[in-house]
């Protein structure tokens, strides 16, 4: 749900790893990403990528 997100969101904010803020697209909740730092590691974005399929939505450590 956008709540779901929008929590996600912000224990990733609040944990340091990555701002990737929830918005709506034809009313369904969607993430838009944009990588400004170009020593943006790979390998953490698709960790966080991978946790949007996990029911819990984990943040790592």
């Amino acid at each position: 749900t956008s709540e779901d997100y929008r929590q996600w969101s912000d224990d990733l904010a609040k944990a340091g790893v990555m701002l990737c803020v929830p918005t709506q697209w034809h009313g369904r909740p969607v993430l838009r990403l944009a990588f400004v730092n170009p020593e943006s590691d790979p390998a953490q974005v698709l960790t966080v990528l991978r946790e949007t399929l996990t029911p819990d939505h984990h943040v790592p450590a």
